[in-house]
Parts: C-alpha cells; structure tokens; sequence
C-alpha cells in the first residue's frame, strides 16, 4: 500500500485521453435525449394541468440546454483531438471525422427543426387561456421531433465515436 501512495499522480491517472472523450460525451448526449423523452412525456398528459406543463418547461428548459449544447461541444473538440491524434486515413480518423459530422447534424437539424419545434412549443410557453388546449399535443409534437434528431445524429455520432475510439485503442 506504500508503494501506491509514494507514485505520483498525474492527470492521466484520472482524465482518459482526450480523443476517447468523444464517446463519452457521445453518451452524454444520448442520455440526456432519453431522460428528455422519459421527463417530458407523462406532460403529454392530459390529466397534467397546462400550467405545471409550463412551470416544468421554463426551469427545465435553460439547466436541459446547457447540458446538450456542452456535451455537443465536447464531442466536436474532442472529436477535432481524435481525428489530429490519428493517423491520416486511419479508421479511426474517419470515425472521428463522421462523429464530428453527426455531432454538428444536430445543430444543422435546427433550421428544419426550429420551425416545427417553435410551432409546437408555442402553446407551451404562451400563457394565454386559448393556448391551453394545445400545450399537451405541443409537447407531444416536440418528443417526436427530438427523437427524428436522436436518432439522425446523436446515436449515429455515438457510433462513431464508439468505433473511433476502439480503433484508436487499436481494440
């Protein structure tokens, strides 16, 4: 047990190499995409009163948004590191670079997504009492858009990731 505690400690003794937290936030993503999808949908609901739809969606919104656009930005610079560490036309440097592709999918989604995603979160974040028959359909709407972007770029980039880093590894 002495000789543990007389070892130096590095960083690398905690933190995994940069390219091989691609996968890690990649998993970060798909995470918090289910957990969004499992949050969000008992507020379809229409027992759940449209004001604790409201409530759940200005708390929730701002704290879940840095949570995806962080891990998103993680898997691009990572990515970004994976790919410089790489040889040149290696595996693994192409998986990096399709994961950095996917990863961006998801904000490139936004120009497509944004209207239907404003469309339907419309009803959501305006408090008029017409309004109030639409919040439920509103959110609805949402989880189906969220889950076309799941699975058009944050699970494809988690493979990406997952294949670059195991070719990185050389696994």
């Amino acid at each position: 047990m002495s000789s543990l505690l007389s070892q130096p400690l590095a960083i690398s003794s905690f933190v995994p190499p940069l390219p091989l937290l691609g996968l890690i936030t990649s998993t970060s993503a798909l995470v918090v995409a289910y957990c969004e999808t499992i949050f969000l949908g008992p507020l379809a609901d229409p027992s759940v009163s449209p004001a604790a739809v409201r409530t759940v969606w200005r708390k929730c919104f701002f704290p879940g948004f840095l949570a995806v656009a962080s891990s998103r930005i993680g898997s691009v610079v990572s990515g970004i590191a994976g790919y410089k560490a790489s040889p040149p036309d290696s595996p693994a440097a192409v998986l990096y670079t399709a994961g950095i592709a996917f990863t961006v999918a998801h904000f490139a989604f936004l120009p497509w997504g944004e209207k239907k995603a404003s469309a339907a979160l419309d009803p959501i974040l305006n408090d008029k009492a017409e309004a109030d028959t639409k919040v439920h359909e509103g959110n609805k709407k949402f989880i189906r858009i969220d889950k076309v972007r799941t699975f058009l770029s944050e699970a494809p980039a988690f493979l990406c990731f997952l294949g670059a880093s195991l070719a990185y590894l050389q696994i």
